[in-house]
């Protein structure tokens, strides 16, 4: 079985918060067009001032965020 990999694209800029796994990978506003890559191994959380603005894919399958917890983060399972 292959690694899961999640891939991050932005259709517009905007501020992010990646966490794998419960710790932080990045922090920052990320350009228009920037693809990041992470390989979690159960799950990633996202916090962003633009969820429209994330495209994002599972192992090369898109991936819809659901609707954010209390706290306004989104998170996607890794299966």
């Amino acid at each position: 079985t292959m690694e899961p990999k999640l891939v991050v694209r932005l259709k517009s800029d905007a501020w992010l918060r990646v966490s794998v796994d419960g710790s932080v990978v990045f922090e920052g506003r990320a350009p228009r067009d920037a693809v990041q890559e992470w390989k979690p191994a159960r799950f990633v959380d996202l916090r962003t001032t633009e969820p429209a603005a994330l495209d994002l894919s599972l192992n090369g399958q898109p991936v819809t965020l659901g609707a954010p917890a209390a706290d306004g983060q989104y998170r996607v399972e890794i299966p």
